[in-house]
């Protein structure tokens, strides 16, 4: 039997009262860390009315998002359900019919942009048109409410899952892929000669479909996606007035936060969000549907982990900021299609009772 005596039973009792309270300091650090590391809240909003759908496009018209088009899963013995509808969102509530019904062919992963108060809308594929690719443009003027067919503006090639960006009054259409090949460059549209030149240069590296891409100070950035099952990581950001229209961002494996960037950078078909400023990147699809989330801060290149997207992983969801709130919705997994919506309030602690 092994005797202690009094003063070192002493001794013992106060080793372990410090080893106590070092494990409480570490603990409490461990929980402040991660309540204070991980922020952001998602809350449901109203669910868009009509079908589930997933790669639907999104526009503004004025101080409404416009949802439509897009693949709802569903096949019957004449075909695949796909969607010409439109809805609008004010931030409350989905109205119906805000824009007439698409009178093109019917599509997913097509691409939209507004410029000089009127949506252009194109590409994209149809699965039961023997997986047509599509290259034509339609133009929408909300001032007459009516769509019309660019036919002197068909893309220069058909594609899908490509990306489309406005830029000081200019507005851009590149990358994608036809199935079989894949592209980088990268196309301006002429709104005066309803026509396409390809004056900028293409994107430096890698082709790539699936790409996410966002605006911000007059500036174009664009992230990930892939090509032939391969994932891009070069981070690119283009400025169409400067000499050098591109410059590559991406951040080296020995910072901090490059393991963030790399989990940011290898998915594709995820959704963009500008806030106050910041970026978050969120969805989209690595090996299978994602839902985490994290922040991009361009003045300091950091990438930071948000509290994930709530509802489940997605792809070819839509995202979109109106009146300072974004909001996420639509989409799929690959067996189910989604309509509902999503407020993420990233300066929020997040709250599992909401």
């Amino acid at each position: 039997m092994i005797n202690f005596s009094q003063s070192g039973i002493g001794h013992l009792r106060k080793l372990m009262l410090a080893a106590s309270i070092i494990g409480l300091v570490f603990v409490s650090s461990c929980n402040s860390s991660d309540d204070t590391d991980i922020k952001g809240n998602w809350s449901e909003v109203a669910q868009m009315g009509g079908a589930v759908r997933a790669g639907a496009i999104s526009f503004q018209l004025g101080d409404q998002v416009v949802v439509g088009l897009g693949y709802n899963g569903a096949q019957t013995s004449t075909g695949r359900i796909y969607l010409g509808d439109f809805q609008s969102f004010d931030g409350v509530s989905w109205h119906r019919n805000a824009v007439p019904n698409f009178p093109g062919t019917l599509r997913e992963g097509a691409v939209a942009f507004v410029l000089n108060n009127k949506v252009y809308v194109g590409l994209g594929y149809n699965r039961d048109l023997d997986y047509e690719v599509l290259d034509d443009f339609w133009e929408y003027d909300p001032a007459t409410s009516t769509w019309t067919e660019l036919t002197t503006a068909k893309f220069p090639e058909p594609l899908y899952n490509s990306i489309a960006f406005v830029v000081n009054g200019r507005a851009f259409v590149g990358t994608g892929t036809d199935g079989s090949i894949w592209e980088n460059t990268i196309w301006e549209f002429d709104p005066a000669g309803l026509s396409w030149k390809s004056t900028t240069t293409s994107i430096p590296g890698k082709t790539r479909e699936g790409a996410s891409v966002f605006v911000l100070n007059n500036e174009a950035y664009i992230i990930g996606g892939s090509s032939n099952g391969q994932y891009e990581l070069a981070f690119w950001k283009f400025n169409p007035e400067a000499p050098t229209q591109w410059e590559n961002i991406t951040p080296t494996d020995d910072l901090d936060y490059y393991d963030e960037f790399k989990l940011v950078a290898q998915r594709k078909l995820a959704v963009t969000l500008v806030l106050d400023n910041y970026v978050y990147v969120t969805t989209g699809q690595y090996s299978s549907a994602l839902n985490s989330c994290y922040q991009y801060d361009p003045s300091t290149q950091i990438w930071r982990e948000m509290q994930a997207f709530e509802a489940n992983a997605r792809i070819s969801a839509v995202g979109f900021v109106l009146n300072g709130r974004a909001f996420v919705g639509t989409g799929s997994n690959g067996t189910s299609y989604y309509s509902d919506f999503w407020e993420f309030k990233p300066n929020e602690d997040y709250d599992a009772n909401r």
